[in-house]
């Protein structure tokens, strides 16, 4: 089973991945922004104080180990 089928949204195998990882480490709570059209974040870090951060999420592959 995906981590994008466990949360219901659109988002990539690395934003997923990035979910997890980030709200395991720190004190809030990763909203998936669907709509991305026009540059803007993959999520909304929304910190249990109350700020709120955009954070992007990038993979990077080597062409050479995928082949």
């Amino acid at each position: 089973m995906s981590l994008q089928f466990l949360y219901g949204t659109e988002m990539n195998h690395a934003e997923a991945v990035a979910k997890c990882v980030i709200e395991g480490v720190l004190p809030g709570t990763m909203e998936y922004q669907s709509d991305q059209a026009h540059c803007e974040c993959d999520f909304e870090l929304r910190y249990h104080s109350g700020t709120i951060a955009a954070v992007g999420v990038t993979a990077s592959l080597d062409q050479k180990q995928i082949e």
